[in-house]
């Protein structure tokens, strides 16, 4: 028997504009964490993590079994 999953998927880079070219890494690193410490308290599994070509996170793909 196969589990029902939603999926939610979130790029931390497009959350601010007002940012052009490179992010400072600790930025990435901060919004990375606040994004995982948020979905996981709202019941969301990371189940996967795309890095941008200088190896920061980029795209965070969650899961969360459907009610």
């Amino acid at each position: 028997m196969t589990e029902n999953y939603e999926y939610k998927i979130i790029d931390i880079s497009k959350k601010n504009k007002e940012f052009d070219g490179f992010w400072p890494f600790f930025i990435i690193t901060r919004r990375a964490a606040i994004v995982i410490e948020k979905m996981t308290k709202d019941g969301w599994e990371p189940i996967n993590t795309t890095h941008d070509f200088m190896g920061n996170p980029h795209i965070f793909t969650f899961r969360k079994k459907k009610d």
